[in-house]
């Protein structure tokens, strides 16, 4: 089953009034795939050129990333999945709450796709469950990202911001089910 999700922003400004994430999360028993829409028709989005050699590393964050959060339902234990513009990732697990982080060792390489066509950027993962041992059985989804600004300015989106702080890691932000 195909869904449909819209992010918002954390603290909504006037100044990202033009700009609209969006995408789509598919799953199947063995795959989770998901589709990201960045819509910037001013170009105002920082969206780092692609690397000769994408490769796995930390503090992607600290640019324009996109990412995904997921757990199997009634479970603590989570993964987190940033990936890069410049076709840098990582997958992290985790225990509970920010507890236990760790990057996922079955996970070597994960390739994903980005376009840049005009005023978009799209960003698509094909994450073959198989490799976190991840079964049949329903998983909580949280899907956000990361936006730089060409002034600077970092924005924060997600389906919810259930908190008084932007956190991606709160399992009640954890919103879809797949």
């Amino acid at each position: 089953m195909t869904q449909l999700f819209e992010l918002q922003p954390f603290l909504c400004s006037s100044a990202l009034s033009s700009i609209q994430v969006k995408g789509e999360l598919t799953r199947n028993p063995e795959c989770l795939r998901i589709r990201y829409v960045v819509v910037d028709p001013l170009g105002e989005v920082v969206a780092l050129p692609p690397s000769d050699a994408p490769s796995r590393q930390d503090d992607l964050w600290a640019t324009t990333c996109l990412e995904l959060f997921f757990g199997p339902a009634g479970s603590e234990n989570y993964w987190e999945i940033n990936l890069s513009t410049a076709g840098h990732w990582n997958v992290y697990r985790f225990d509970a709450y920010r507890s236990g982080m760790r990057e996922e060792a079955s996970v070597t390489v994960l390739p994903f796709k980005v376009e840049r066509p005009a005023g978009r950027l799209h960003l698509s993962l094909d994450l073959d469950l198989t490799l976190l041992g991840i079964g049949e059985g329903e998983l909580e989804v949280a899907i956000a990202t990361v936006l730089q600004s060409k002034n600077n300015l970092m924005s924060y989106w997600a389906l919810t911001h259930p908190g008084a702080e932007a956190d991606f890691h709160r399992r009640d932000s954890f919103i879809l089910k797949a």
